[in-house]
């Protein structure tokens, strides 16, 4: 949960404040939300120049992280599930299959 959470709060929450900012009318949030996203990809570039990528692909950061968000927590499910293996040939302790 608190991954999650974290995941939420860092990537997801201010380009979605950010975007929204007409809809919100909050000028002080949306400044922050777009400061935060800023940093966000300005601290990406060096990861990109590593890879010879464009800058601009730090714009997709949050996306990533919610691709990431989703197999975390599908893994977290399968993990429950004791069925977190079996692409990989086993599975968790106690599992019949």
């Amino acid at each position: 949960l608190g991954t999650v959470m974290g995941l939420v709060i860092v990537y997801l929450l201010p380009p979605l404040a950010a975007l929204t900012w007409p809809l919100h009318g909050s000028a002080l949030g949306g400044g922050l939300a777009l400061f935060a996203w800023l940093i966000m990809m300005y601290t990406f570039q060096p990861t990109l120049r590593l890879y010879s990528l464009a800058p601009t692909f730090g714009l997709v950061l949050p996306i990533a992280a919610l691709l990431y968000l989703g197999m975390t927590v599908d893994s977290a499910y399968r993990y429950w599930l004791k069925v977190g293996g079996q692409w990989k040939g086993r599975t968790g302790i106690g599992c019949t299959n």
